[in-house]
């Protein structure tokens, strides 16, 4: 009996998310009712996908550049050891 009850509570909980991110919210704002539904939400999905790829990929450069620019000063470092402790 409880767990019925409960089992109604949970649905009646996911019925009215459901119904407020696909009915009513859209009526207030002026789009088409059903977002999860449309195209555009697919699409747009997809693009913030691509968004994060391109930065993942910029990011991953600028780490390779940055390696790149510590490797040069480790050797540029190691070569001024060298000297002074040659002129030592």
């Amino acid at each position: 009996m409880i767990v019925f009850s409960m089992l109604e509570i949970l649905a009646g909980i996911c019925l009215a998310i459901f119904l407020g991110s696909q009915i009513l919210r859209p009526m207030f704002r002026g789009t088409k009712l059903f977002p999860m539904f449309s195209k555009r939400a697919k699409l747009s999905d997809e693009m913030i996908g691509l968004r994060e790829e391109e930065e993942l990929i910029d990011l991953e450069k600028q780490v390779e550049a940055k390696k790149k620019d510590m490797n040069r000063l480790r050797v540029v470092r190691e070569a001024e050891l060298d000297e002074t402790k040659k002129g030592a």
